[in-house]
């Protein structure tokens, strides 16, 4: 009984201890005020193989948040490129990216199709919709 009640007194000594710790500091998360839509896309109704490139320059620092569908029924796939940031490529797919931008950043997209009736009623296309946060 007496090991007991000495394991006691030490608990509670150190649980005071414990509650005297400096308090850390909590995160906060960053809140963007603004926002700005931006959307890049083509669809190809030529029968020959084409490719086409959009560019547009971000204004703002922040944070982009984008979805990305991709439709090629042969050949041909879509590039999306911020330098130094994000580089990836897609091929008949739905997929979202999200990158940490600066202002004077470029938002590039290449794609590559085109349009077989005899394959496909649809065109190959793309469509890049884009979130900037700032």
């Amino acid at each position: 009984m007496k090991k007991l009640m000495i394991l006691f007194i030490i608990s509670l000594i150190l649980s005071g201890c414990m509650s005297s710790a400096t308090p850390t500091e909590s995160f906060e998360p960053i809140v963007y005020e603004n926002e700005e839509r931006i959307i890049q896309s083509f669809q190809f109704w030529n029968e020959n193989p084409m490719m086409i490139g959009k560019e547009t320059i971000l204004n703002h620092t922040g944070f982009l948040d984008c979805e990305v569908k991709s439709y090629n029924h042969d050949l041909g796939n879509l590039t999306v490129t911020i330098p130094d940031v994000f580089e990836e490529s897609y091929r008949n797919t739905t997929a979202t990216f999200t990158a940490e931008i600066s202002a004077n950043d470029k938002l590039r997209t290449t794609h590559g199709g085109f349009h077989d009736p005899e394959v496909s009623p649809i065109g190959d296309f793309y469509v890049v919709d884009c979130i900037l946060y700032y």
